[in-house]
């Protein structure tokens, strides 16, 4: 027959349901780090073909955000034309993996008077028909970010569901609003990093 339960063979159970929960977490948070510290900048696989911009200045103005050099020169900013929303779509060449988003506003001295860093982003991840203002604005997003919570100091946030950015072709920022309610939205980058799909380019990219 088996013995009875005793105090203290509950004490033993709850001692080591409570390490195996420990270790379960530490092993996540092990994978986590793992994967956002193997992340690359996404930039070199971006297909300048497939990238559309709505709301802009100009059309092609989403370079000044999303392209080497340009993005890296402060006076050069994405800014909205109408109101504040605006759409970027990025297209890749191929499949990759996003495991962060990070989005930078302009700098006080060089920012334009009537305009301010964005507050809220919605990502929609290979969306199957264009995303236009209208649909974007009733949509479920992929994931919606919070410009003021979820960015931390240097702009950058995880992916809320790491299956949902796994094979991702297209992804569409749609900028609902921004910070201080100005006329204008502006920002001076916008990145996507996490890796190849396959994963088998990556130390070659990190090379470039």
């Amino acid at each position: 027959a088996t013995p009875p339960d005793t105090p203290s063979t509950d004490r033993r159970r709850r001692h080591v349901a409570s390490a195996l929960d420990v270790a379960m977490d530490a092993a996540m948070d092990a994978t986590t780090s793992t994967a956002i510290s193997s992340t690359i900048d996404l930039v070199d696989l971006i297909d300048p073909r497939g990238v559309e911009c709505l709301n802009a200045l100009r059309d092609t103005d989403w370079t000044k955000a999303l392209t080497r050099g340009e993005r890296d020169v402060e006076t050069l900013t994405l800014c909205t034309d109408d109101d504040e929303e605006l759409i970027v779509r990025v297209e890749f060449v191929k499949n990759v993996r996003v495991r962060r988003v990070r989005v930078c506003g302009v700098k006080d001295e060089v920012k334009r008077a009537d305009a301010s860093a964005p507050k809220e982003i919605r990502v929609f991840v290979n969306a199957a028909t264009p995303v236009s203002f209208e649909n974007a604005r009733r949509k479920k997003p992929t994931q919606t970010i919070d410009c003021e919570k979820d960015l931390d100091e240097d702009g950058f946030v995880d992916v809320d569901a790491m299956s949902a950015f796994e094979n991702v072709r297209t992804m569409t920022f749609f900028v609902s609003e921004n910070v201080d309610g100005t006329r204008r939205t502006e920002l001076a980058r916008l990145e996507a990093h996490g890796a190849p799909a396959d994963e088998a380019n990556v130390s070659e990219l990190k090379k470039s």
